[in-house]
């Protein structure tokens, strides 16, 4: 496995564990929007508009960290250079998110809360390392079938994206 290749997966990991804790943190406010069965209580909660419980929180975290790294797994999985760049934004939001909190309701789970703001400081950084990266290498060349060129492309003739780019490689390199 290649750097970019365990960049991807790492990632990939990072997002599958923060999408994990999207599920159960808002299910868990969603469920018991006291907070007591995540150990919180609505004292805790600031004296803002529609924040009388953690209803408004689990919905956020139900659908900010429950759904929204689906995409970004899902296009670095199928290796789109857009992928990182997804995660960073993930990340950023995580770092918002945390922020946020921080400013809300203070540092009352110091583990927790700096744990996640590290997890999100972590994926901005390796979204922003692979998306660039993903720019200094290049995309993928793709060749059209794995034993030759695309029926209408002389040997060594690949597309990358719309265009055309004639490559060093011939016929008997193709695997």
């Amino acid at each position: 496995m290649d750097g970019r290749a365990a960049l991807r997966w790492f990632t990939v990991l990072l997002l599958v564990v923060l999408l994990a804790g999207g599920w159960v943190g808002g299910i868990g406010f969603l469920t018991d929007p006291s907070g007591s069965g995540l150990g919180m209580s609505t004292d805790q909660l600031p004296r803002w508009p529609l924040l009388d419980d953690y209803t408004v929180p689990g919905v956020l975290l139900l659908f900010g960290f429950g759904l929204l790294p689906l995409p970004a797994i899902l296009l670095l999985a199928r290796r789109r250079p857009s992928g990182f760049l997804a995660a960073a934004g993930v990340g950023l939001l995580l770092v918002a998110w945390m922020l946020v909190q921080f400013a809300a309701i203070g540092i009352l789970l110091p583990g927790m809360q700096f744990g996640f703001l590290a997890a999100g400081l972590l994926l901005l950084a390796l979204g922003l390392t692979g998306a660039r990266l993903g720019r200094l290498g290049g995309s993928e060349v793709r060749t059209g079938r794995r034993n030759g060129p695309a029926r209408g492309r002389k040997p060594g003739e690949a597309q990358v994206g719309g265009g055309w780019l004639m490559t060093k490689r011939k016929p008997s390199d193709w695997s």
